[in-house]
């Protein structure tokens, strides 16, 4: 109904919030002040007869009595009803200073950080949680704020030591917010989600509504990759309270199932009633940016750029863009304005390890493991392990290819950080890596030994799709044995276990090159060209895999160089040579590249 920022409502309003409520009594009210004296009023009415059940009118002294004025108001309401003083008794209600806050400044801080918190602006927000702790140290909600908003940056052992001070305040407070802190508090680990899904099951029980329970459960159905029942509680959200967080949280769930025609609509429905939010048009950039739209995604950047320039989504998404658009020193323009423009180093982090991507993507290995090693020494000095972990698993790839024994090594350590932090989803992926890099070893029964691990482990989780690294490792493992249509089956089982390109660690490309490879090594060279032509397609699902984008036109080569068609194999060659023209010395697809290059154009010229 648009109502959410209205000061007041008029009759009509408030009938058609009765009715899409179903309620059948409605509480109109207001409050004067005086000097320190605050006078409230409030009329229950009939929705159907419009008459009035009963009036009442309390005052008292300073922001410290209206919480006591609130309770007060509730027990006449409760009599004006007509209920019996045994009916009274056994409710559920508490005083409203010991449910939230007992501090009224204290919840205006509160107040505030919400509003920051619902706008992605979590360093903001924490800033007011902090403040409103400070005045009431007993706060729970506030903690659980500050823990949602760390969780939401990826610092998770800040996120983990406020929850933690949320639950154990949670014996204080209604039980709206209890069924609230104890889910979050359980949504830490994918091991306890079956207890963080009970908890907010209770909670919507009682209020259907609730946008924490709701968000949250969107959130772990995602997290297991269940984006029907994800998307029913991400629409609950937003039909309730239409901010940036839930609108994100709903279009980001169509992008993964590939409906971005539905996700962009959610924006443009925002920004109807919101003309400046900057993140909107980052986040519709992205959409546009996934399509392969390059053109309106930086054009959203631009939007974004002119509404606050120091945005930083603005600058990713056009470095985002300009490294699709295979402008890879436009690319890091932007990603550089990011360290210019921001103080914090957390906020380095993600713009740092996309340097060391880009790098990647232009052959330049020892640079781009350099740049990551950058990284893990920033997330070293911030303390924050979900970095180290993250950075240290990619690093692990960067060094595979080059020399698979140490990026075993460094595999491992990658995944005593995600043990440590009970990272299943992480722990799951690495596992993956480390069994390839066991294969490029000749250790086939490891790698082996590792896939079945992995199995076990998935079946014993909540995210069934996950088999897809099972199936890829399989496949890997059957490819290196030469049972290829095994190895075929894998892989497409795999593949076919994907979401659809929107996250920024997208996964197709390095499922989809071994399919090919697959192809390949049997024999089926169409088949083969077509897979990799579909990695030479991809948006997003490239992102962080450059390498894979820029030597699948090398295979492309090939494939055409086999089928006799000189020109397009020429054009391949010449595609990958021009992504690699800065690449390391001494790798062996740009001199295989370069020679058959050189052969073709001295048989064309001996002709």
């Amino acid at each position: 109904m648009d109502l959410l920022d209205a000061k007041s409502f008029s009759s009509s309003d408030l009938d058609e919030i009765a009715s899409r409520g179903r309620a059948n009594y409605i509480l109109r009210g207001g409050y004067t002040r005086a000097a320190d004296t605050f006078r409230i009023n409030i009329n229950l009415q009939d929705v159907e007869t419009g008459e009035s059940i009963g009036s009442e009118t309390v005052t008292g002294q300073g922001e410290g009595s209206l919480y006591a004025l609130v309770d007060e108001l509730t027990r006449r309401i409760k009599e004006n009803f007509q209920l019996s003083a045994q009916a009274i008794a056994a409710d559920i209600d508490k005083e409203v200073g010991k449910i939230t806050s007992s501090s009224p400044e204290a919840f205006r801080y509160y107040s505030e950080a919400r509003k920051y918190h619902l706008r992605y602006e979590y360093r903001e927000a924490i800033q007011l949680y902090e403040k409103a702790v400070s005045i009431d140290p007993e706060f729970a909600m506030a903690y659980r704020g500050m823990a949602a908003a760390y969780n939401n940056m990826a610092d998770y052992e800040k996120s983990r030591e406020f929850i933690q001070k949320a639950f154990e305040l949670s014996d204080r407070i209604s039980d709206r917010e209890r069924y609230q802190i104890q889910g979050q508090f359980y949504y830490q680990s994918e091991k306890t989600y079956d207890q963080a899904i009970g908890a907010f099951n209770k909670l919507i029980e009682l209020y259907p509504d609730d946008d924490i329970g709701n968000s949250y459960l969107g959130t772990i159905y995602s997290g297991i990759e269940e984006w029907d029942k994800a998307l029913e509680n991400y629409k609950i959200c937003v039909e309730v309270k239409k901010n940036v967080l839930d609108c994100g949280n709903l279009a980001g769930l169509y992008e993964t199932k590939g409906l971005y025609d539905e996700a962009r609509q959610v924006w443009e429905d925002f920004l109807q009633t919101e003309l400046d939010a900057p993140q909107v048009h980052a986040d519709l950039g992205h959409n546009y940016l996934c399509q392969g739209r390059y053109q309106l995604a930086l054009e959203e950047a631009d939007k974004a750029f002119l509404l606050n320039p120091r945005h930083r989504d603005s600058f990713n998404l056009k470095g985002d863009v300009y490294r699709l658009m295979g402008d890879f020193s436009k690319a890091e323009e932007e990603y550089l304005k990011i360290l210019e423009i921001s103080g914090d180093r957390a906020t380095h982090l993600s713009p740092k390890f996309k340097l060391a991507t880009l790098s990647l993507a232009q052959g330049k290995v020892e640079k781009a493991k350099r740049e990551m090693e950058e990284v893990m020494n920033l997330a070293t000095e911030l303390n924050l392990e979900a970095w180290q972990a993250g950075v240290q698993s990619y690093y692990s790839y960067f060094v595979s290819l080059k020399d698979p024994e140490q990026a075993i090594k460094e595999a491992e350590k990658a995944l005593i950080w995600l043990q440590e932090l009970d990272n299943l989803s992480w722990q799951r992926f690495i596992m993956y890596w480390k069994g390839t890099y066991h294969i490029r070893m000749g250790s086939i029964d490891e790698a082996q030994r590792i896939s079945n691990e992995l199995k076990d482990m998935i079946e014993k989780g909540l995210n069934k799709k996950a088999k897809r690294y099972h199936h890829g490792l399989d496949g890997a493992i059957e490819l290196e044995n030469k049972n290829y249509a095994r190895a075929i089956e894998h892989f497409n089982n795999a593949i076919s276990l994907l979401p659809f390109q929107s996250a920024i660690f997208d996964e197709h490309a390095f499922f989809i090159e071994p399919l090919a490879l697959a192809y390949y090594s049997s024999g089926d060279l169409d088949k083969a060209r077509e897979e990799y032509e579909k990695i030479t397609t991809l948006t997003r699902g490239r992102t962080s895999y450059g390498d894979i984008y820029a030597k699948s036109f090398y295979m492309l080569g090939k494939i055409y160089e086999k089928l006799g068609d000189t020109a397009k194999a020429i054009e391949h060659y010449e595609k990958f040579l021009d992504l690699w023209k800065d690449a390391d010395p001494g790798i062996a697809e740009v001199e295989d590249a370069r020679k058959r290059l050189e052969g073709i154009n001295t048989s064309k010229t001996a002709r």
